[in-house]
């Protein structure tokens, strides 16, 4: 699946639909990537199956503007599951990405549509 908006400028941010494009492109890409919340549910999802984990993510606003998307961010998120250096197996990862997907739903709940998503290999 392609990104849902494409960008031509390679410094402008690439959003996504899909979790499991953002997990490949990201491995090709060093661009900012944003997701749409369904596509940072599935992120939380099947990181620990790629073998990433959540390390951080900032819940924001999806505008569009003049037929451009723009990212607003609202508020963060810092991986907080045995701190960063003890994420060390599959199942920290599973544990940590839990947390932030509940974390994740709760801003869905309080209106965030859009989130930058930062995933640190195992």
């Amino acid at each position: 699946m392609a990104p849902l908006f494409k960008n031509k400028n390679n410094k402008q941010p690439c959003w996504f639909d899909s979790g499991k494009a953002y997990i490949k492109n990201r491995l090709l890409e060093t661009r900012p990537h944003y997701l749409t919340a369904p596509a940072a549910l599935e992120v939380c999802y099947i990181a620990a199956d790629f073998n990433f984990y959540i390390k951080h993510y900032e819940a924001g606003i999806l505008h569009e503007i003049d037929g451009d998307m723009r990212y607003e961010p609202r508020e963060g998120w810092v991986n907080s599951y045995a701190g960063i250096d003890k994420v060390e197996t599959a199942e920290d990862a599973q544990n940590n990405n839990r947390i932030a997907l509940d974390l994740i739903k709760a801003d869905i709940a309080s209106g965030h549509t859009a989130f930058c998503v930062q995933l640190k290999e195992l």
